[in-house]
């Protein structure tokens, strides 16, 4: 171990001798050689470390924007993210808002809610409607309920109605969840203005999954921020943030511009890094990406502590270098230093008089020493040459003279105080005057920012009588700004006096901007990710950007292999990727890696294969590009754009356009499955519209088309049928609007189709039902009538409340009908409106009341006849009959017979039964109620009718034909 450390400590036992002696112990002698080889180290050494140093804060620096710069792209990504899912739910709003149902009345919105269903089941979140008094008109949760206010975003509500475009509110609460939330609101536009809004919600968690989906490091954070400066979504603690308003610093730092990056501190006084971008379809809104500065700190900080470990290391080995060096060369110094006195000692015969050493081992010296042996054949030609170099000078200032008169050069001469006198070629390069530059005056010439330098550096040259040389920007006599170096030197006398300066100006332009173009490609590739590693993939070189991007360093990097480092996942396999670069050189594609702290990400890699020299094996030089970002961008527009397409097609809407110089249709995928029934890419060509729609609507269409193309109007808007392949016939409403060039010719027309048959069945199902009510109305005026012509006038007030019961009872009938949608009603509830009205249930009243039979539905003829059958009954029975006396009981019986071998009947049995005998004989003759019993079952409903009176009461048996009186529904159900 001893003889270890002596030989490790061998190249500093002479390490002291290069210090020099105390001053005391050297008075008077000039340094050594040792001297001048310490000096020369520490002059070696010292600016190598510097220019270390400066290159490591460049680094650093170069760091630290690249980090703002990731950040910045990060925000970048999930704005458009985000921007994406809002823009997919305005669009679907905006293709609902030019519905035409939406124009009409409560029918047409029962016709529009379906759309609307479809939509919001589509976008997974329920749709509103909201009319300018803001009062939610639908709902798809709620369906079409009495109108309450709404109340989640009226003042976005107010806005989009006076501005006329769609909106995004800030974080409120919802009016129907009473949650958190956001709303996307679009106005309803026609021709004065807007009718009404629709409106969606989008939920804070859904959006906090898309910023969770970017990974940060440990302590990074993403949030989205609306426009009051609230958080609305979180990657992290989305349930402890929602809602809260961000720190001041940040919010005057959201409304600086568009996107930026900027600092702040946390609540506990921590520094923070935040980029911020702002969204394009949400106004005032923003995503921010926050990583804490000491956190990416200490990503650097091994790097740097290694560089001035490194520098200590390379000092040292200097120094010894120096101890080695200092043997090697202070024997020969001496020797030659003998020599050369000699040398100066002889005068008759220099060459033959001078001692030769010897060889020495040093180049250097042993070039001096045979320069010393032939110094004296030197002498004899000293003369000759010396001839010789003032011709050569004489030669070079006339070229500099030409030069300088052609444009190219300038020299110029001043006096002794640096006021210029002459300057040949200045005028030619700069255009001005002689005259005006002598003095200073040719500072006029020079960039205003470098005018008062360059003047400084001159006077300061000329203090110290020394050369100079400044390079600064000069006027051209074209305008220009050229880099131009100016050097001068000052003239001496015999007498060491100043006399004058003489300088020469040289165009240096195109060499400083290369300098310029070199340094920017230079800071440019360092902050790239690339890589050069072997075949057997050790890693030999790692830039600054692969630190960026993988998060290992260059030392981590270098020497480790890099299939175990990254993890690569390749498109094909390792075997045929070594294969296509021995073929073609290089190779591009998309591959899988992974990085320091375990994340996926996704590199856009080209490989170059570098051969190497003389047999030795090549290396693969790869560039990558980080484009994980991008792929999350594309995947999360192809979703939007997926859930636009399902909302289309839950609406039954296509949208296309048609390119009127070729005909040409084009549009949405699946719109000729959802409109005509056709399969895709068969509406190729306008006439293809037209093939298949309806005859008779064939010539609105072409004169539609030819309105359009003959620009006589913007708007193409028709309805028209179209026979699908199975026979069914659908309507379609096409709605579009024209493009034109600059010279306001059409060009192409966008728009919509919308399939609007369940409008139409509306429509037609309230034109029939119009008629109903009229045919209906008709029939009780004409029961009313026979009703007055029949009841007796003996007593004026019993014949007014006789005829207004029976009025009250075909009013009741008419009621009943309006409720049920003139489709029929039930003959149990005809029954319990008309015998027992207002009789509570459980009471006495009512439980002397049996109802007994099937669920019938009568048809809507059958329904006022019936009314007024069953009213005289329950009168008669409430005044004289079973109900006019406590105890009297009544029951009603019904049932249907229509199997097979029965005479397909209503039969109806009519039961009173007293609570004693009834005394007397039944009634000679017939009353007014029993003549419109007969009248009306035997007349109007063409059945039979038996009465019987006993003295335990009216027994009625009533037979009406199912056919002609009861719905065939209800028919079916009781037969089955």
């Amino acid at each position: 171990m001893a003889k270890g450390w002596a030989t490790a400590a061998e190249p500093f036992k002479h390490f002291w001798q290069l210090v020099p002696p105390p001053l005391a112990a050297r008075s008077g002698a000039l340094p050594g050689l040792r001297s001048y080889l310490l000096g020369l180290l520490l002059l070696a050494l010292l600016p190598a470390l510097v220019v270390g140093a400066v290159a490591a804060g460049r680094v650093l620096r170069s760091y630290h924007d690249a980090v703002r710069t990731g950040l910045l792209d990060t925000a970048r990504a999930l704005a458009t993210a985000i921007d994406r899912e809002i823009g997919g739910e305005l669009s679907t709003l905006t293709a609902l808002a030019a519905s035409p149902s939406l124009d009409g009345g409560p029918s047409d919105i029962i016709a529009f809610a379906v759309h609307a269903r479809r939509a919001a089941a589509a976008l997974g979140t329920p749709i509103s409607v909201v009319d300018r008094d803001l009062r939610l008109v639908l709902d798809t949760d709620l369906g079409r309920r009495p109108a309450p206010a709404f109340t989640g975003a009226t003042e976005a509500a107010k806005i989009a109605f006076t501005s006329h475009r769609p909106i995004v509110s800030p974080l409120v609460t919802g009016a129907v969840t009473g949650a958190p939330t956001v709303m996307v609101l679009v106005p309803v536009l026609r021709a004065d203005g807007p009718t009404m809004l629709l409106a969606t919600r989008l939920e804070p968690a859904g959006l906090a999954r898309i910023l969770a989906s970017q990974a940060l490091t440990d302590r990074g954070v993403i949030a989205l921020i609306d426009s009051r400066d609230v958080v609305v979504a979180r990657s992290a603690e989305q349930a402890h943030w929602l809602g809260r308003a961000v720190p001041g610093w940040l919010a005057v730092a959201l409304e600086t511009g568009t996107e930026g990056v900027t600092t702040g501190h946390a609540a506990d006084g921590s520094r923070l890094l935040v980029a911020h971008r702002h969204l394009e379809t949400a106004a005032g809104w923003a995503v921010t990406v926050v990583e804490p500065v000491a956190a990416l700190r200490s990503t650097f900080s091994g790097p740097a502590f290694g560089i001035a470990l490194g520098g200590m290391a390379i000092f040292c080995l200097g120094l010894a270098a120096v101890a080695g060096l200092h043997r090697r060369v202070v024997g020969p110094i001496e020797a030659l230093t003998r020599q050369a006195e000699a040398l100066g000692a002889c005068t008759a015969r220099p060459a033959t008089a001078v001692p030769d050493p010897g060889p020495v081992r040093v180049a250097e010296l042993e070039r001096l020493r045979r320069s010393l042996l032939h110094a004296a054949a030197a002498l004899s030609a000293r003369a000759e040459a010396e001839r010789r170099s003032r011709a050569a000078l004489a030669a070079s200032e006339r070229r500099y003279r030409r030069l300088a008169e052609a444009g190219n050069m300038t020299i110029w001469r001043a006096d002794r105080d640096g006021q210029v006198t002459e300057a040949q070629g200045w005028s030619l390069m700069t255009g001005q005057p002689t005259e005006a530059l002598r003095g200073e005056g040719w500072v006029d010439a020079l960039h205003p920012d470098d005018a008062a330098r360059t003047l400084e550096a001159f006077r300061t040259a000329g203090v110290a009588r020394q050369a100079v040389a400044v390079e600064y920007r000069l006027r051209t006599r074209l305008g220009t700004m050229r880099w131009v170096r100016s050097r001068s030197v000052p003239i001496f006398d015999e007498a060491d006096q100043l006399v004058e300066w003489i300088g020469v100006v040289e165009d240096i332009d195109a060499r400083r901007r290369a300098e310029e173009a070199m340094q920017a490609l230079l800071h440019t590739l360092d902050l790239a990710a690339v890589l050069e590693r072997d075949r057997d993939g050790r890693i030999r070189f790692w830039s600054a950007g692969c630190e960026l991007l993988l998060g290992w360093t260059a030392a981590e990097a270098i020497g480790a292999n890099l299939n175990d480092l990254l993890a690569p996942a390749f498109p094909l396999g390792r075997a045929e990727l070594e294969a296509a670069l021995a073929r073609d050189g290089e190779w591009s594609g998309e591959v899988q890696q992974q990085t320091r702290t375990g994340k996926a990400v996704t590199v856009l890699c080209r490989m170059v294969l570098r051969p190497g020299t003389e047999g030795a094996p090549g290396t693969v030089l790869e560039a990558l590009m980080d484009v994980t970002a991008l792929r999350l961008a594309e995947d999360a527009l192809r979703e939007s754009e997926s859930r636009v397409l399902r909302a289309l097609a839950a609406g039954r809407v296509g949208a296309w356009e048609w390119d009127l110089s070729t005909g040409r249709v084009t549009g949405s995928p699946g719109r000729e499955s959802i409109l005509f029934g056709r399969p895709t890419g068969f509406i190729r060509r306008h006439d293809d519209i037209i093939a298949i729609a309806h005859p008779e609507d064939r010539p609105r269409i072409r004169e539609a088309m030819r309105r359009v193309m003959a620009n006589e109007t913007p708007e193409f808007d028709i309805e028209y049928r179209v026979l699908r392949p199975d026979g069914t016939l659908r309507w379609v409403h096409t709605i579009g609007r024209t493009a034109t060039d600059a010279a306001s010719l059409p060009q192409r027309v966008s728009g919509v189709s919308i399939d609007v048959t369940e409008r139409h069945v509306v429509q037609e199902r309230e034109a029939l039902l119009v008629r109903e009510v009229d045919h209906r109305a008709k029939n009780a005026l004409a029961v009313v009538q026979s009703v007055l012509r029949l009841s007796t006038m003996d007593e004026p007030r019993a014949y007014a409340a006789s005829v207004g019961a029976r009025v009250s009872a075909l009013s009741r009938a008419h009621s009943l009908l309006a409720q049920e949608g003139w489709a029929g009603v039930s003959l149990q509830v005809l029954i319990e409106r008309e015998v027992a009205p207002g009789t509570a249930q459980g009471s006495a009243a009512a439980a002397a009341i049996t109802l007994e039979g099937p669920a019938l539905r009568l048809a809507p003829t059958a329904v006022q006849p019936m009314t007024m059958v069953l009213h005289e009954l329950a009168m008669n029975a409430r005044q004289h009959g079973a109900l006019s006396r406590p105890g009297g009981r009544l029951r009603i019986a019904w049932h249907a017979t229509r199997r097979e071998g029965e005479d397909g009947m209503l039969r109806l049995h009519w039961q009173e039964t007293a609570a004693a005998p009834a005394e007397g004989t039944p009634p000679e003759r017939r009353g007014f109620g029993v003549r419109v019993i007969e009248a009306t079952v035997r007349g109007q409903l063409g059945g039979t009718l038996a009465v019987e009176w006993s003295c335990q009461g009216l027994e009625c048996r009533i037979a009406i034909p199912l056919a002609r009186w009861v719905t065939p529904a209800t028919i079916d159900a009781e037969a089955a």
